[in-house]
């Protein structure tokens, strides 16, 4: 289990010109410059006067060792720190030079371990600045890793480098970094400004492949796509756009390209083994199964114990029916050190579909085991515990450690505090388990994550209510027909006496049922204005949408519904429902078949599969091929699969 950061620097004081360029500083140090073997964790002091219509903004200053003690004497200061990092910059400016100051010392007594001062100026601000930090670190016993990397920027570069660093840093209230599309455009400028610059580009790369990979807004998505394709055009020798771009279009479905992208890489540098990753996975996506794995023993050669290699290569075995040699291979590659994320989701997606329960478990096991394991291991491990293990005080108590590891690296993150305090709440911890959800509901205002822990809090503030609104959501769920309008009733007093977004959404569930599409709807909206993030309730108004004729409203809510929960099985069946609704038959076959590739045997799905090609031969009046849905999944697997 990991333990509370050792080391945090202080978003770093600028003036009012220069805002934002002190966070996107201390956001590198925070990314790359490790002290003693620790990377360094960055402190978001938050503002105490929300910005209007934005919430509170991070804090750029400088922290002597006395305001340290203060923040500390009120609890607002992680324990056990032994360095902290602060400093003031002043950015060159119309031809004048800037300056930067650093300071480090020790929190626990006030002493100063280290202090360097400098002028920069346009022409070496980059190297000025991996300097000053060098002569910071080296009586940290520091070491300054890729930030060494922006010695070679001048300013103007530089500046666009800090300001998309910026906008990357992780927005606690939302749990997504603060502005992705502004990265973007701040790091496209950067390496317009300096093409040849390996930092400027890798970043860009990163972020776009981030974008894409990680997002769930599909035009956030294409914008990526174009500000990487714009930079490559002025830097066409940078291996890492040409890998990104690769990367992104074998995420989007342009497979061909994807494979011309990877091997025009590995030309330039064909000693980088995670391109042989990137051109297997852009053959198997096109079924060449056996090219796939060519590209992975050619990587192989270069790199035997890559996890990226090892990983595709476990996907491809798994996909030949070999799972036995596919484990072997995600075992391989979780010695790595750290451990690969990518290869702890596969073997976690095994255990779940083998429903292996053995293997969940032992999963867990090393998740609590490493040291300072990556998020999303912590996440899978999170969420396999929840559904492999059994309930009870040993389940809670496993992920009460998952959380809080997770909660030490990312102290703010809403969707760890909601698996946190589920898991108190069985441990029957009341207090702690009220006060972590109520954080969920602070850091993800307006989300599904703080709807979800409204309705986590309820049987322990008010135990009766909660029974009642039990007792009335199932009966709207699966209460005889004639029984629905007293079960509507009673869940309408019930929404009206306490204001819960789930008593609305009983309302609703019972109003669908009756088929009273309009008071459906009437009861959806109450519930969702309650709870605006749930992808459950706007996929509910896409149905009720379109039973009342409303195409386009269905098609709104279902795009939006996907921006939230991502691709699956429900959000792309209601895509294709509604353009089914919309006449759009050819679009709702794909989105349909879309849907199928993540789970074939979706009953609702299926019967809508058929449901739309009926449709579309009356349209159309030409008779359907006889090679079924099978061959059309191939195609649709050809030109729409998704990144595994």
């Amino acid at each position: 289990m990991s333990s509370s950061p050792r080391v945090v620097v202080i978003p770093f004081g600028v003036p009012p010109s220069g805002e934002g360029l002190g966070l996107g500083l201390a956001a590198l140090v925070h990314g790359f410059v490790q002290l003693r073997g620790e990377s360094v964790a960055l402190a978001q002091l938050m503002s105490q006067e929300p910005e209007e219509n934005k919430g509170p903004k991070p804090v750029e200053t400088f922290l002597p060792p006395q305001a340290w003690r203060d923040l500390s004497a009120r609890g607002e200061t992680p324990p056990d720190v032994h360095m902290v990092m602060t400093g003031a910059f002043e950015p060159p400016a119309d031809g004048l030079p800037g300056s930067i100051q650093l300071l480090a010392f020790d929190p626990r007594d006030g002493v100063t371990r280290a202090r360097v001062e400098a002028h920069l100026d346009d022409r070496g601000a980059g190297r000025t600045l991996c300097e000053a930090f060098e002569d910071l670190c080296r009586p940290l016993e520091g070491e300054l890793g890729v930030f060494r990397d922006i010695g070679d920027l001048e300013w103007e570069a530089l500046e666009s480098v800090l300001r998309g660093e910026r906008c990357l840093v992780h927005d606690p209230r939302r749990g997504r970094p603060y502005d992705r599309r502004a990265a973007l455009v701040h790091l496209e400028r950067a390496v317009e400004d300096a093409p040849a610059s390996r930092f400027a580009a890798g970043r860009l790369a990163a972020t776009a492949i981030d974008a894409v990979m990680n997002g769930r807004d599909h035009r956030l998505a294409d914008a990526a796509m174009r500000t990487l394709h714009r930079a490559m055009a002025g830097a066409p020798e940078q291996v890492d756009l040409l890998e990104a771009s690769a990367a992104l279009r074998a995420r989007t479905g342009d497979l061909r390209s994807a494979e011309s992208d990877a091997l025009a890489a590995i030309a330039l540098e064909p000693k980088r083994a995670r391109l042989y990753g990137l051109l297997s996975e852009a053959r198997r996506s096109q079924s060449d199964l056996d090219g796939a794995m060519a590209a992975v023993d050619r990587g192989l050669e270069v790199a035997s114990e890559d996890p990226v290699l090892l990983t595709e290569q476990a996907i491809l075995l798994k996909l030949k029916g070999d799972v036995v040699n596919a484990r072997r291979a995600l075992e391989r590659a979780l010695l790595a050190a750290p451990p690969f994320p990518g290869a702890f989701v596969q073997l976690a997606s095994i255990a779940v579909e083998q429903q292996d329960v053995l293997l969940a478990e032992a999963l867990v096991d090393r998740a609590l085991a490493w040291n300072h394991p990556h998020p999303e291991i912590l996440r899978q491990a999170i969420l396999l515990s929840f559904g492999a293990e059994p309930e009870g005080i040993a389940r809670a108590t496993r992920i009460v450690k998952l959380g809080r590891t997770l909660l030490d690296g990312l102290p703010n993150d809403a969707w760890a505090h909601l698996m946190l305090g589920r898991a108190l709440k069985q441990q029957g911890e009341r207090e702690e388990a009220l006060a972590v959800l109520r954080l969920a509901e602070r850091h993800a205002p307006g989300t599904n994550i703080a709807s979800e822990a409204v309705r986590e809090r309820l049987p322990l503030e008010d135990p009766e209510t909660s029974l009642e609104l039990e007792s009335v959501m199932h009966g709207a769920m699966h209460a005889p027909l004639p029984d629905l309008p007293l079960i509507a009733a009673r869940a309408q007093r019930l929404a009206e006496r306490h204001t819960l977004w789930i008593a609305h959404y009983a309302v609703g569930i019972a109003r669908r049922r009756m088929a009273a599409w309009g008071l459906a709807r009437r009861a959806f909206e109450a519930a969702i204005a309650l709870a605006p993030g749930s992808p459950d309730l706007l996929l509910e108004l896409a149905e009720a949408s379109m039973a009342l004729g409303e195409g386009d409203e269905a098609l709104r809510l279902a795009e939006q519904a996907r921006g939230v929960a991502g691709d699956g099985p429900r959000t792309l069946g209601a895509l294709a429902k509604a353009e089914c609704s919309r006449g759009n038959y050819r679009e709702a076959e794909i989105w349909v078949l879309r849907a199928l590739i993540h789970d074939p045997k979706d009953e609702a799905n299926v019967r809508l599969e058929a449901e739309i090609r009926v449709k579309s031969e009356a349209a159309s009046r030409t008779p359907s091929s006889p090679s079924g849905t099978s061959a059309r999944l191939k195609d649709v697997v050809t030109k729409w699969v998704r990144r595994r």
